[in-house]
């Protein structure tokens, strides 16, 4: 007859304590709202998508939520002068179109682009500073900062001309905005940052056989040479020449072995010409001239998010971006 030693009766009745706790605790835990909960008040990484565009409903169940990066660090909504948010009446989603630009080929940082676009039918403008763009194959993730309206800085002086003040991002309808991962180019006029696109800008791109160094270009949509205030009063040969000047074209007017050229080319045009030349076609001049022009902001804003290395891998690839209340406003994959 085998004899149970106390030990082992000991043993059993501990066990038993510790089954019914674990099975107490589980009552009470899915009293209290089960795994859904418990995610919810975790704040964890787990992000309901937005509605489908237009319909206001929900959309999906859990499988389908989106995993935000832990390395993000949402900040709290601080809605700007113009901002829709993703809660008002209207529904901001109807209204943009995203565009992945050369992110699936280029692999310099400061040509790597994708585009935002707001319709022109939109009500109001949308704040974009605080939007985030992240890139899954390379754990990417940037926001978009804050942006300056207008900058100028002159050559002659080594100074700036026009003090850029950074302000958030607002996109107006019928705006678009281009995003670069990378910095700013290095031109002769020095871009501070992130800026809106003017009259002028155009000139930046022609600056020093710069070229090309913008992605994609600027806007050469300068002030009309016929135009330019005080044209008219110039002597034939010069109103010839400043008439016939090409838009944002950088005048540059150099000397060697006593002979002067204009661009490159040979002249034989007079001190005041020279003078007029060079006093209105250039960047910091242009702005002189035209900034009080009633069309001389425009509606394409170049945001640089200062990313060290391309962002979106060429292949296997998945770009997100998120608005300023931390919400999925689109996802693309390609392979």
């Amino acid at each position: 007859m085998h004899i149970r030693s106390p030990q082992s009766g000991e043993a059993g009745k501990d066990l038993l304590v510790v089954v019914g706790l674990v099975v107490l605790l589980g009552f009470f835990w899915l009293l209290l709202g089960g795994p859904i909960d418990s995610q919810s008040a975790r704040g964890g990484p787990w992000m309901k998508a937005p509605p489908p565009a237009g319909t206001g409903s929900t959309f999906g169940s859990k499988s389908a939520w989106i995993a935000v990066p832990e390395s993000i660090q949402m900040p709290p909504s601080t809605p700007g002068a113009g901002f829709v948010s993703t809660t008002a009446e209207v529904n901001y989603l109807d209204y943009l179109n995203f565009s992945l630009g050369n992110a699936g080929w280029e692999n310099r940082a400061n040509r790597e682009y994708l585009t935002i676009r707001l319709s022109s039918a939109a009500p109001r403008a949308i704040n974009l500073t605080g939007w985030y763009i992240t890139g899954e194959r390379y754990r990417s993730v940037e926001r978009i900062g804050t942006a300056t309206r207008l900058f100028g800085y002159s050559a002659a002086a080594d100074k700036p001309v026009v003090a850029p003040i950074f302000l958030p991002v607002i996109l107006e309808p019928g705006g678009e905005a281009i995003v670069v991962s990378g910095n700013p180019p290095r031109v002769e006029t020095p871009v501070p940052g992130s800026f809106l696109e003017n009259a002028c800008t155009g000139y930046i791109e022609d600056n020093d056989e710069n070229r090309a160094e913008f992605t994609p270009n600027l806007e050469t949509n300068c002030p009309d040479p016929d135009e330019e205030p005080g044209i008219r009063t110039l002597a034939d040969r010069c109103y010839d020449v400043a008439r016939s000047w090409p838009r944002c074209e950088t005048v540059l007017i150099e000397s060697e072995d006593g002979v002067r050229y204009l661009n490159g080319w040979p002249t034989r045009l007079n001190q005041d010409c020279r003078d007029y030349l060079k006093e209105h076609f250039s960047y910091e001049q242009c702005l002189r001239w035209h900034v009080n022009d009633p069309d001389f902001f425009g509606q394409t804003w170049r945001i640089f998010l200062n990313h060290g290395n391309e962002m979106f891998a060429k292949n296997r690839e998945t770009v997100r971006i998120y608005d300023n209340e931390a919400r999925l406003i689109f996802e693309q994959s390609y392979d």
